[in-house]
């Protein structure tokens, strides 16, 4: 009987130790994660939109972005941050830009680079109602929504979607979401064109600043289809007319002449060129400054960038666009991709040739009667052959129109910085 007891009182501490040792020995079941609970989303099925609009823009079109989609980049707008990489589009903001108790248009350098001139010769500029009308045609009231957007077409209309600058008919989604593939034969995405509609909606409201910004981070996006991107730049160029050229204060308060200013004192306290500031302010003479009156000012100096695939020099005011020029490559310009700096800007300029040396006027000297030089024979001047722009052999660096000459060389000033990509 003893032997009975003795073995169960082994067998309940054998038990007891064995559960000890588990409580010991075995950890406490760990909770899940919650990335565990809530798997992120396959990105393979996310459809993204694109262009992909900033949130508050979104907002105002109806189109908000795809859950799970990604921030897209827009083109930086300084000239080191394009050469370096893209930088994600400005969201527009609020407020309204104050309005000018100037409104009156100035004469100001072509921002579309064609050469267009008013009667008298000289450049032509819009104010904020004539930037607006002129850039699209705005599509007929009965389009208009109710809380007073421009309505986009229904994506289930089987019509269609409307372009809302040409009117051209795209085939509508079938998917129920934005996607690459979403482009008509007009080559037009909706939401690009809500992106539009949103901007005009901006402009219709005096917010050239906010407008501006955006527009310039979308500028020359490799994202965008040929056709979106010429609507785009279309409206950029005259949105940088209003905001930079015109004699809107947009940029800059407006400056009260003071006893003993000139314009060449007050061009270098701006650092830009008093040639510049004496085209956007209607001055002749620098003779007709008078104390008391109130000028347009901007703070420079301009920047440009050079974009040999797309033939165009843009100008750069403040990281913001403000206009292009169209441009023709010389042979002295070719493998030219860098950064520079304006070193010299001369009247009459003698050319440096592999054969010798031409002063201006010589039928052998291609540099015209302006030259902005930057490096060596790398630089920019006129022409007055049209057919130099399509030849491949075109003698000397990069040119422009002799007439776009006569802007730019009252835009850049020395020390100006000139990026030139391929």
């Amino acid at each position: 009987m003893e032997t009975i007891k003795t073995i169960g009182v082994l067998v309940v501490l054998l038990v007891v130790g064995y559960l000890g040792y588990k409580a010991v020995t075995t950890p406490p079941p760990t909770p899940p994660r919650d990335d565990d609970a809530h798997p992120p989303p396959a990105t393979s099925n996310l459809n993204v939109p694109i262009p992909e609009l900033p949130a508050e823009l979104a907002q105002h079109s109806g189109n908000a972005p795809a859950a799970g989609s990604q921030p897209m980049s827009g083109a930086a707008s300084d000239a080191n941050q394009v050469a370096a990489g893209r930088q994600p589009p400005p969201a527009f903001m609020g407020g309204t830009v104050p309005s000018s108790s100037d409104p009156s248009p100035a004469s100001s350098p072509n921002v579309a680079g064609d050469g267009s001139r008013n009667k008298d010769g000289q450049m032509a500029s819009l104010t904020p109602q004539a930037a607006v009308a002129s850039a699209m045609s705005r599509p007929p009231a009965d389009v208009l929504s109710p809380a007073g957007a421009i309505g986009m077409p229904d994506v289930s209309n089987t019509a269609g979607n409307a372009n809302p600058r040409t009117g051209e008919q795209q085939p509508p989604d079938s998917s129920g979401s934005p996607s690459a593939g979403d482009i008509g034969q007009s080559g037009i995405r909706k939401e690009f064109a809500e992106f539009l509609e949103a901007a005009y909606r901006k402009l219709d409201r005096g917010e050239f600043s906010q407008v501006h910004t955006v527009l310039t981070a979308w500028y020359a996006d490799p994202r965008l289809t040929p056709q979106e991107d010429a609507q785009l730049t279309d409206l950029l160029d005259q949105v940088a007319g209003t905001v930079v050229f015109s004699r809107q204060h947009l940029l800059e308060k407006p400056y009260i002449v003071q006893p003993g200013d000139t314009l060449q004192s007050i061009a270098e306290r701006y650092n830009v060129t008093p040639e510049l500031l004496a085209k956007i302010n209607g001055i002749a003479k620098p003779e007709d400054l008078v104390p008391g009156m109130t000028l347009k000012v901007l703070r420079g100096p301009f920047d440009a960038v050079i974009y040999l695939h797309r033939r165009e020099l843009v100008l750069m005011l403040q990281g913001k666009y403000a206009g292009r020029f169209r441009i023709g490559i010389g042979t002295d310009a070719r493998q030219c991709e860098g950064s520079y700096q304006v070193r010299e800007k001369t009247r009459f300029p003698r050319y440096f040739s592999d054969s010798g040396v031409y002063e201006a006027g010589d039928p052998r000297n291609p540099l015209g009667p302006k030259w902005i030089g930057l490096e060596g024979r790398l630089g920019i001047h006129s022409t007055d052959d049209p057919a130099q722009f399509d030849n491949p052999q075109a003698p000397g660096s990069i040119f422009v129109s002799a007439k776009d000459m006569e802007d730019l060389f009252d835009i850049l000033t020395i020390g100006s910085r000139v990026t030139v990509l391929p």
